[in-house]
Order: structure tokens, then sequence, then C-alpha cells
């Protein structure tokens, strides 16, 4: 038996639909989020799903949260993580969340039965797409990311680092006052420092968040980084149009396109985050 986590409503149904022409398969619920799929996970303890599929990006709790509970409170559940990300710390946040598998939305009709037959063997699979980056992580051994931190307290942890308050954080991020200080309890937990000072100190000294950051960000093309090195320069959008032989329209697509990126909102935040992450 199947159990869906998910929260694109169309997403679901495109799932249900392939199980439900399945003999082998059987889906017996679904849910919204990492909290809910726990909050279910508890009224069915009698009658647990074999296998749970679940996505990673979702609000009030995401996946690698939801995956480290139910790991420890129902550890004869499956958990394989369904998603359309395959960047290097999403990978290895699930490796560390002890995920039983890592399959790519794209593929999933193609690889679903092969996956949970792995598993059901005893046995790990992973999408033949994010290989190489399971070769990448057992060969970087000992790095500053075993802090394990998850997509979501990464986020804000950024924003912590830059003086926004939980209250902030949540209209960003769309997640309560509540929510964001339960991720920031535990962010001191994982860091081991019991004060915003202390955190911020433990940030720079050890790089932390150049680390985070720069295995969660979506690369910067070289168009990209020719406007970050004129805006640098304290150039406007007309006179990097200029110098670039394209138009100011273009030019603002990529500025936004990589404000986007780094996730921050003006040209100053732009550039500060663009320095840490060594791209000046």
């Amino acid at each position: 038996t199947l159990f869906l986590v998910e929260d694109h409503p169309i997403f679901i149904e495109g799932l249900k639909s392939i199980f439900d022409h399945s003999e082998d398969f059987k889906v017996k619920g679904t849910a919204r989020n990492g909290k809910e799929a726990i909050e279910r996970m508890y009224t069915m303890q009698n009658d647990l799903p074999e296998i749970i599929l679940m996505d990673l990006s979702m609000p009030e709790m995401d996946g690698i949260e939801a995956t480290k509970v139910i790991k420890k409170e129902f550890p004869e559940c499956y958990v394989i993580i369904l998603t359309g990300h395959k960047e290097r710390a999403q990978v290895r946040n699930s490796i560390s969340a002890k995920v039983d598998g890592y399959m790519l939305k794209e593929s999933v009709g193609n690889e679903i039965t092969c996956a949970i037959d792995e598993i059901k063997n005893g046995n790990k699979y992973f999408s033949p797409s994010v290989q190489s980056i399971l070769v990448d992580i057992a060969l970087s051994g000992n790095e500053t990311s075993n802090y394990d931190l998850t997509t979501r307290e990464i986020e804000i942890l950024e924003r912590v680092v830059n003086g926004k308050t939980s209250l902030e954080i949540g209209k960003e991020l769309f997640i309560s006052e509540n929510t964001v200080n339960i991720h920031r309890r535990n962010i001191h937990r994982m860091l081991n420092v019991n004060t915003v000072t202390e955190l911020i100190a433990k940030v720079y000294k050890e790089g932390l968040l150049q680390n985070f950051i720069s295995d969660n960000i979506q690369p910067i093309s070289p168009k990209e980084r020719q406007v970050l090195h004129f805006l640098n320069k304290d150039k406007t959008s007309q006179e990097i149009s200029d110098e670039m032989g394209i138009s100011v329209h273009t030019v603002n697509n990529h500025r936004q396109s990589i404000r986007k990126k780094l996730r921050v909102h003006n040209t100053k935040d732009l550039l500060d985050e663009a320095r840490k992450l060594n791209l000046l």
C-alpha cells in the first residue's frame, strides 16, 4: 500500500491514476504537507502504509523534516522522495534523513515499479540522474554541511543573518511566526549555539552560509555574471545595455533572474550575497 505526500493536487491526481490501473499498488491516502502526513500516520498506526512517496518542497513542514520524524516514529514504513529537485544539497539532506529512495517526478512512470521492488528487497533506490551526485557526496567526506540543515532552515538562516525578525521571515516564506521560531530553535541546536550573536559569528567563521547556499542556488549564467560585474561598478541598466550590446529589457530580465536565484529583493542585498558566494 502507498501513501502520497504532495502539495500539488494535479500531480496527486496523476499519481493516483497511475496506481489505480495497477494490480500491485493501492493508494491508502494522501496528505498536502509533512505535518499533515505525520498526523495521518498516527491515526493509521494499526494499518500503516508500506511505502510513502514524499515530495520535498511543501508548506508547513517539508519532506526532509517529515521523513526524519516518520523514520523515527514509524521505522517499518519505507520513504521514497519524489521530487523535481536534483541539487546536491537536496540529495545529501535526503540521505541524512535516511530515505529509502530518491526519484525525480519526470521519471516516476518509468521507474516507480523498479524502485519499489528494489526497496522491498532491502536495497536503496536512487534515480540514475542523481547517481553522479551520490558519488560526489561519498567522495567529499567530511564537510561543514554535516550540520544537516533542511532547505527551509537554510532559507531561515540566511534571513536571520541578514537581520530579519521571525515575523518578517514568516511573511516572506508564507509560514507562521511560530513555525519560524521552531526552525530557529532547531538551527541553534544543530549548530550548538545559544544566541543570535553566536549563530552569526559561527556562520561567518566557518563559512557555513556560503557552503549551504552554494549547494542550493541555481547556477548563474555567464551573461548574468557579466551583469553582476557591471552592477558592482554601479552601472545603470542603460549603461549595462550599452556595454553588453543588449536591450535594457534584457538587462532587467537578467537582474530579476539573479535576484530570484540568490533570493534577495534589491541591488544592495544582491551584491552582498554575490560577494559572500564569491560570484564577484
